[in-house]
């Protein structure tokens, strides 16, 4: 099949295309990041500019689309509304011109915001950040489309935080953060979070996608279990390293009193400083899982486990990731395209 690949650059993207090409899909890959290195399969250009965008779907079979808006910080509202919404309504209306009616999109668990509990595919959405909420309604005009056409297949993935080699998003920051000797255990630990390694993900969607398109909105979240508590996570980064683990923690009340000067920081300066009191809570309390009911009656089984995936995560950093590390991808005011 012949794909379109948005966002085809990206941390997910990199490993998605390096997938469908083994698989001998033929791709047309869009980012308004340059690749590593020359790929005849390439364009450079916005997911926003839909002149471009109708032209590059024109042929094509499917599309994968990643591209999206997702940084804390650095981004408008209205960007993130351009980006993830007028984008993605930009992108199905050139696909119904040129007869493509399979996409898979790449949502997000930050649309159910911060729902208690368990979240699977029955919980109500009910995101509280401009990404969640932008992600959410990037769906629903996906789900606009399918009904519009019988023919129409729509895949949505939401996953948890998503991590592997190439990634410089949390997980790389406390890996580095611990390498550096700046961590420290906060309160008990037990909190479980959800994680999803980048390669088990990527597995997930080719065992579904893009062949063959099944009609209609078809819902997924992705997460890799057993899920891991904060202090699992961390221990796990402390033995990739070969660095002997604190012997203490800190209580809670105490590291929230800690943060208030890196929260006045972030506050007057509007930068990420890398640490913050709702960064603190969200690692060390907040109880952050998210499962798939369809998965689960699938006897879904992840290839690789996240020990496993965490201790590769550790051997590409020291290798290579904390040697170069990549600024973060973030998208243009609309009146900078093309410029």
């Amino acid at each position: 099949m012949k794909i379109l690949v948005t966002g085809a650059t990206g941390f997910i993207g990199r490993v998605a295309v390096a997938a469908l090409r083994a698989r001998g899909h033929a791709l047309v890959l869009l980012d308004r990041i340059p690749p590593a290195g020359p790929d005849p399969d390439f364009h450079l250009g916005d997911v926003r500019d839909p002149v471009l965008v109708g032209a590059l779907v024109r042929g094509c079979d499917a599309v994968l689309h990643l591209a999206a808006a997702h940084h804390d910080f650095g981004i408008a509202p209205e960007t993130y509304h351009d980006v993830n919404v007028t984008a993605t309504e930009q992108l199905t209306a050139a696909m119904t011109a040129s007869g493509v009616r399979n996409i898979a999109f790449f949502s997000s668990a930050a649309v159910y915001g911060a729902t208690g509990g368990v979240r699977t595919e029955a919980t109500a959405p009910a995101p509280i950040t401009p990404y969640g909420a932008t992600k959410l309604q990037a769906e629903l005009v996906l789900g606009e489309w399918a009904a519009a056409d019988p023919a129409h297949a729509v895949l949505v993935i939401r996953p948890t935080v998503v991590f592997g080699p190439g990634n410089f998003a949390n997980m790389y920051t406390l890996i580095r953060q611990i390498e550096h000797g700046r961590f420290a255990f906060v309160g008990p630990g037990t909190n479980r979070k959800s994680l999803a390694y980048v390669g088990n993900l990527v597995d997930t969607l080719l065992a579904r996608w893009p062949e063959p398109g099944r009609p209609g909105v078809q819902t997924i979240n992705y997460a890799d279990h057993p899920d891991l508590s904060s202090r699992e996570i961390a221990e796990a980064i402390y033995s990739a390293l070969g660095v002997p683990r604190p012997r203490w923690s800190i209580p809670m009340p105490l590291a929230r009193v800690a943060a208030l000067p890196f929260d006045l920081l972030t506050a007057v300066t509007g930068r990420d400083v890398g640490l913050s009191s709702a960064r603190l809570a969200k690692f060390a309390e907040a109880e952050t899982r998210l499962a798939s009911e369809v998965l689960a009656a699938e006897d879904h089984s992840p290839r690789v486990t996240l020990s496993d995936a965490i201790a590769e995560m550790v051997g590409w950093y020291l290798r290579e990731g904390k040697a170069h590390p990549e600024q973060p991808r973030l998208p243009l005011r609309r009146a900078a395209i093309g410029s």
